[in-house]
C-alpha cells in the first residue's frame, strides 16, 4: 500500500521528551551501550543526542517514510508548552533540587 498516509504519535512523544529534558536534565537514565552494556548516563546527553539526531535527519533528503518534521515540531511544541503548563512551583532544569 504505497502512498497511503499514516498517523502516529511520535511528534507527541518528542514533545514529552523535550519537556522532560527541560525539567530533569540531570537525572541519570539507563541505556544499553552497543546494545549489551548497561550504563547510566545523564538525561541531557541521551535525550539531547536524540533531539540532535531528529534535527539532523530533517537535513538528510528522503531517508525513509518517517515524518522527521513531526518529531522536530513536537520537540519545539513540548519545549514551549512546558513553560506555560508547568505548575508555578516547579523549577526548570532541576534548579529546585539540592
Amino acid at each position: 500500500m504505497a502512498g497511503v498516509p499514516l498517523i502516529g504519535a511520535s511528534g507527541a512523544v518528542a514533545g514529552v521528551i523535550a519537556a522532560y529534558l527541560m525539567l530533569h536534565p540531570r537525572v541519570r537514565v539507563w541505556v544499553l551501550a552497543l546494545k549489551v552494556i548497561p550504563m547510566q548516563i545523564s538525561a541531557a546527553i541521551v535525550l539531547g543526542l536524540w533531539a540532535l539526531t531528529q534535527v539532523a535527519m530533517v537535513l538528510v533528503p528522503q531517508v525513509g517514510p518517517v515524518a522527521w518534521w513531526a518529531h522536530v515540531g513536537g520537540l519545539v511544541a513540548g519545549a514551549v508548552l512546558i513553560l506555560f503548563l508547568k505548575r508555578p512551583e516547579v523549577q526548570l532544569f532541576d534548579r529546585g533540587l539540592a
